[in-house]
């Protein structure tokens, strides 16, 4: 009846980022505020888990000794609070070296679904009637996200992110969400962030990140296969000030790149007396 979904890829091995975790979180929108009237800040609270009276949620985190885990959790008439451990489900796969892929949590009824994942079904689960009676609001929210989880190995993930190249949600009525994020992070839909200085939306094909200081009014990005040319469009149309607003950003995409083993840039202006 109901499935949300989504894509990884470029996420950090088991190895490099042991308990790294991307996420579907998704609450009970009537709940939470009529016991707070905090419904818009947990849409964009990376930890609404714990604030929300009623919470589903799918983990896929990375293992302390390799391989990747899946957890289904839940809670409901319970605020300031994480679900109960008989409320949780785990799947380990010792085997899974990454967990790039397709994951989703799929509801078959209002009290049976399923988790699948690369590999095909994972596990299926089996809720109270009470369980789903609680997620059957006018208002809900969806939220798909990583965090880094590290408590064990306290700061080894500093800097790392995934990529969700992929979101869906579906009911019995048809797609709600189904973004690939071609066109733009909120080229489709107005989505919000937690943390937008550690949110960023990558073209599809990007290569590398080019880097130049401004200002740069009328210069151009060319690239070429030798330092002496000839010299062609970079062909970098996604272009972002940094944080400090002293530099430029723009992403390099592969099939613009020139034949061969390198690569060379320069800014021009064509403009110039």
């Amino acid at each position: 009846m109901n499935t949300y979904a989504f894509t990884l890829t470029n996420f950090p091995s088991p190895a490099s980022a042991p308990q790294f975790d991307a996420h579907i979180y998704l609450g009970n929108g009537d709940s939470i505020t009529a016991f707070n009237n905090n419904y818009d800040y947990n849409q964009t609270y990376s930890g609404f888990p714990y604030n929300l009276v009623d919470y589903f949620g799918l983990h896929v985190q990375n293992g302390t000794n390799g391989g990747v885990m899946t957890t289904f959790e839940f809670k409901t008439n319970s605020t300031a609070s994480n679900p109960l451990t008989n409320n949780v489900i785990t799947c380990v796969f010792s085997n899974l070296t990454t967990a790039d892929g397709t994951w989703s949590l799929n509801f078959t009824s209002d009290t049976t679904g399923n988790i699948t994942g690369p590999m095909g079904v994972v596990t299926n689960f089996t809720i109270a009637p009470d369980v789903a009676a609680q997620f059957n609001g006018s208002v809900s929210f969806v939220q798909f996200g990583v965090f880094k989880d590290d408590a064990q190995n306290s700061g080894i993930n500093d800097n790392k992110g995934a990529i969700f190249t992929h979101v869906s949600v579906t009911n019995a009525n048809g797609v709600l969400f189904d973004d690939d994020f071609s066109g733009g992070f909120t080229n489709k839909y107005a989505w919000r962030v937690s943390s937008a200085p550690l949110t960023q939306w990558i073209p599809q094909g990007t290569k590398y990140w080019l880097k130049w200081t401004v200002p740069d009014t009328g210069f151009t990005p060319q690239t070429a296969a030798h330092i002496t040319g000839p010299w062609t469009d970079a062909g970098i149309n996604y272009i972002y000030t940094d944080s400090t607003g002293t530099n430029r950003v723009g992403a390099v995409i592969d099939t613009n790149l020139p034949a061969g083993n390198a690569a060379y840039f320069r800014l021009i202006n064509t403009n110039a007396p």
